[in-house]
């Protein structure tokens, strides 16, 4: 099992070189800005509060994500910013 993290500064490259690397070598991917995409684009928000509270949500799922993977013994391709994984 290989859990691969690619954090960085926004607007580095993270989820370019995460996706193609997930097709290259068929793993699973997994990545907070897409789940906050997700999120919004089911539930949308109205104010500053909601969109924390998105922001929080998609995180929360995020750590989901990679503790099945784990469980399973399941290889993943995570993509993030730094302040994730202080909290590891």
């Amino acid at each position: 099992m290989y859990l691969i993290l690619f954090t960085g500064a926004p607007a580095s490259g993270k989820s370019s070189i995460a996706s193609v690397l997930s097709e290259e070598l068929g793993i699973d991917m997994v990545s907070k800005d897409a789940l906050k995409i997700e999120l919004f684009e089911k539930y949308g928000f109205n104010s500053h509060e909601e969109k924390k509270k998105l922001s929080m949500r998609s995180e929360d799922r995020m750590y989901e994500v990679i503790s099945a993977h784990i469980k399973d013994d399941k290889s993943l391709i995570v993509d993030n910013n730094p302040e994730l994984f202080t909290a590891v």
